[in-house]
């Protein structure tokens, strides 16, 4: 590894998990110059190699719903983009209501997110029940579903970010941990 204090770089992702890992790739690929991924273990080591691996759009907030779109359009090309994938499947994700309150505020999450462009629809109680057998039948009153949510596959997941790194020319470096930032008027020293 280069002396500590000579070595620069025009941008340093901190953390190896899936978000670092994608970013910092999407950072190389965009011209950003010496891209630096530093991790204090392996990558994927943390909880990106072992998560659950939901993908969904079907977030409370416009920005929660505008990057889920995105990620899922991200998970669907990254075959043809990279020749590489996460494994994502596109099942649908239900998300239930219990109580009056739930269901006007999944109604109302429902309409922003239809708003937004995503391709979601509320199910009464019996729609949901059918779409899930396996379900209660009456346990819920109703729900929001969007088909195009899914899941990746976390390890594979991480196989595509570290070969998406590599053809990048990001400089990973494992076993490296932040310990701080030095600063001078505002801006990164050392």
């Amino acid at each position: 590894m280069p002396d500590a204090l000579s070595d620069r770089a025009d941008v340093v992702v901190v953390g190896g998990g899936t978000v670092g890992g994608w970013c910092a790739a999407f950072l190389a690929m965009s011209g950003a110059g010496r891209v630096i991924l530093i991790e204090r273990s392996l990558l994927g080591r943390g909880a990106s190699s072992r998560a659950a691996g939901m993908v969904r759009a079907q977030g409370g907030t416009q920005i929660a719903v505008t990057l889920g779109m995105w990620s899922i359009d991200f998970y669907r090309r990254q075959h043809e983009e990279f020749g590489v994938d996460s494994g994502f499947v596109e099942q649908g994700y239900f998300m239930p209501a219990f109580d009056d309150k739930g269901v006007a505020d999944g109604r109302d999450r429902v309409a922003m997110q239809r708003s937004l462009g995503l391709d979601v629809e509320w199910l009464e109680a019996g729609e949901a029940e059918t779409l899930n057998p396996q379900m209660a039948p009456g346990i819920c009153l109703g729900g929001s579903f969007a088909g195009g949510d899914g899941y990746i596959d976390p390890p594979r997941n991480v196989l595509a970010y570290a070969l998406v790194l590599a053809r990048s020319a990001v400089e990973v470096r494992e076993g490296v941990a932040l310990l701080g930032l030095k600063t001078s008027a505002g801006r990164v020293t050392g």
